[in-house]
């Protein structure tokens, strides 16, 4: 921004409307600035809830797999049981 000497300066050689040009693109210049860093921050609020909602349902997943595993787990050690037994006595 100008001071004021300058500013009356400017006024006296004609030159106030080109300063008013000048301020008026400067402010639209920082109007469009301050929209796109909101757009931008809207992205990445979104973008942040979509990688919570990812999160959330990559742990679901993982605990149904971890409790799949353990039922494989136990059938997998109930048939060793029986598997033992059977060699133990193959003709019972």
């Amino acid at each position: 921004m100008l001071d004021p000497r300058t500013r009356r300066r400017v006024g006296r050689n004609g030159l106030s409307e080109e300063r008013n040009n000048i301020e008026g693109e400067t402010k639209r210049e920082v109007k469009d600035l301050r929209m796109e860093v909101e757009k931008l921050k809207r992205e990445l609020e979104a973008r942040d809830m979509d990688d919570s909602r990812d999160q959330n349902e990559s742990k679901t997943t993982i605990a149904k797999l971890t409790v799949k595993v353990q039922e494989l787990d136990q059938q997998v050690t109930g048939l060793k049981r029986c598997y033992t037994q059977w060699r133990l006595n193959p003709r019972a």
